[in-house]
């Protein structure tokens, strides 16, 4: 939440093996490639969705009118 301004929705839940969380907030994500590409390590911030990324068997990132959403999706051990 911390790059939405300090608000957003955060939801958690299962589905079969895997666990899914999805963050929704005002910001946008106007860049295509967001979170596909690994940030220079000189950046102060910017890992979050490529760490997501490298970590989660799915990441969805959709851009909504009134912000964005993004969805991870992960495998329990």
């Amino acid at each position: 939440m911390r790059h939405a301004g300090g608000h957003g929705v955060l939801r958690l839940w299962t589905e079969d093996r895997f666990v899914v969380c999805d963050v929704r907030d005002a910001g946008r994500i106007d860049e295509p490639l967001a979170g596909r590409v690994r940030p220079s390590p000189e950046r102060g911030g910017g890992w979050g969705l490529w760490l997501a990324n490298q970590l989660c068997e799915l990441v969805q990132v959709r851009c909504f009118e009134d912000g964005s959403a993004v969805r991870v999706r992960m495998e329990r051990p």
